[in-house]
């Protein structure tokens, strides 16, 4: 067709592992939600196929228009027991304050008890918390799971913590009952305007019986995860917390909020933001939320476009699709709704729309590479000035995989860049070559940053300035960006 392609060599196996939801002595396999996957294609490609399965039946209990893989496939088959099924993403719609989960929303009622006293509580509303605690703790995600590590090393030991522990009408993330203090982790959720001012209700309902509360991000567990233990055994040890993580953030100024957009604090670290300049990631992704037109198919991929969900205006009837097989992903789940087998690529729990569409990968790619989706979001690392992209690799660093990125940016109709415009070291990624290894080529068309919005001249004609973002110059624009930009003779201030 004219176009040049990224290829990687195709894998094959002598052995293919897989989990199913339920099976028959036969080998028929049934998954749930979208824990189909690449499944049913692993058990074709491998010469042996295993297959864990949940519940195990004789051959013809099993309805025959429901099965995804035939038993041909599958040459060993047995009952799993007493495995977890781990959320790598517990991620909720209207969460309670710091994560957990209230079940009653009078905080007057919730303060005529002490913490502890629910012996008076009503029994129905302490049998669910225990509920979502118990849930909660066999599926801890990443980041819960490494500060656990940390707290149960020699560092702390002799410090007792307890996880996802009831204080009243909430559960804790983390609690040290004899020092009084509770330890937060707020997702990618938790950065929301709404969930900010919750969290901030908890925190002082806590401190009013006398708890510590410290927070940190998934970001900064991730990265900066000694700098945050350190920070929990000052606290601990020493009454004092060491803040900001790290040397650059000293210089962070409190950027004023321009309509709403700039949220405090923004997500991750590094970038103009952090400096007080220009859009919050919340902020970019309200932009290119404009960009979504009526009755589309829209892919959204990981990191700052999973956000632009939130911004979508209710008039708008659109299908968001998941290349791990989901057409119509729904908003995140209550508490008691959450479901492990059912998420999207980002691994994030979610939930189905009205007239939503349950399939494997293949199924999935077949819709992208058929250019049936409108328009796809995805971060990026770097852009060139062709239109190139950068954002599945960095070299000597370990990743899991491209994912669907490659096929998604050859064959999208439309494709916009969610991305923060100077890395943290304040090196522009609008660059005239990339140099990190190619996604796709000449295929991005918009790039929305924190400091504006670009198009992709056609023929490698560079970068055009559509849009800057309040209060932001064309000179700092400029500044920015590495590769040949020019300006629009309409360049006019972002609208939300």
């Amino acid at each position: 067709d004219g176009k040049k392609y990224v290829r990687e060599n195709w894998l094959k196996a002598d052995f293919a592992i897989i989990k199913a939801w339920k099976g028959d002595t036969s080998g028929n396999l049934v998954f749930k939600g979208t824990a189909r996957n690449f499944s049913p294609m692993m058990a074709a490609a491998g010469k042996i196929c295993i297959a864990e399965v949940e519940e195990l039946v004789d051959p013809g209990q099993l309805d025959p228009n429901e099965i995804h893989v035939p038993g041909i496939y599958v040459q060993r088959i047995f009952k799993g027991e007493n495995y977890e099924k781990r959320i790598e993403q517990r991620t909720i719609s209207s969460p309670t304050p710091s994560g957990g989960v209230s079940v009653s929303d009078n905080l007057n009622e919730t303060k005529s008890n002490t913490w502890g006293g629910w012996k008076s509580a009503n029994p129905f509303t302490y049998e669910k918390l225990k509920e979502y605690s118990k849930r909660m703790r066999f599926s801890p995600t990443k980041t819960e799971d490494l500060i656990w590590q940390g707290l149960s090393g020699k560092k702390l030991e002799g410090y007792k913590f307890r996880r996802q522990h009831i204080i009243g009408n909430y559960i804790a993330d983390f609690v040290c009952l004899r020092e009084n203090l509770i330890i937060e982790i707020d997702g990618l959720i938790h950065q929301l305007p709404e969930n900010q001012e919750s969290d901030q209700v908890r925190t002082e309902w806590l401190k009013t019986y006398g708890f510590k509360v410290i927070r940190f991000t998934n970001d900064e567990v991730l990265t900066k995860y000694e700098s945050v233990l350190e920070n929990i055994i000052n606290v601990i040890k020493e009454n004092k917390v060491i803040f900001p993580l790290s040397e650059d953030s000293i210089k962070v100024a409190s950027p004023p909020r321009v309509d709403g957009i700039k949220v405090e604090p923004p997500l991750g670290v590094g970038g103009l933001y952090e400096l007080g300049i220009g859009l919050s990631k919340f902020g970019i992704a309200k932009r290119i939320s404009q960009e979504i037109n009526n009755n589309s198919y829209v892919n959204l991929g990981i990191g700052i476009p999973t956000l632009v969900a939130n911004y979508i205006p209710k008039e708008i009837h659109v299908m968001l699709q998941s290349e791990n097989g989901l057409l119509g992903i729904g908003p995140f789940p209550t508490e008691e709704n959450v479901d492990a087998d059912l998420i999207n690529a980002g691994k994030q729990t979610i939930t189905m729309q009205a007239g939503s569409a349950l399939f494997n990968s293949a199924e999935s790619f077949a819709m992208i590479r058929g250019g049936h989706v409108d328009l796809t979001i995805l971060g990026a690392m770097e852009v060139s000035e062709n239109g190139d992209i950068a954002n599945w690799k960095i070299p000597n660093k370990m990743v899991k995989g491209m994912g669907g990125a490659m096929d998604l940016v050859a064959s999208a109709k439309n494709i916009i860049v969610a991305m923060q415009h100077v890395s943290k070291d304040g090196k522009s990624k609008l660059l005239k070559n990339c140099s990190l290894p190619i996604t796709g080529l000449n295929c991005v068309k918009k790039i929305v940053t924190e400091l504006a919005v670009i198009e992709v001249l056609p023929n490698g004609g560079g970068f055009n300035l559509l849009e800057l973002a309040p209060g932001i110059t064309k000179e700092q624009v400029i500044a920015a960006t590495e590769a040949t930009l020019h300006i629009d003779s309409n360049v006019k201030e972002m609208k939300f």
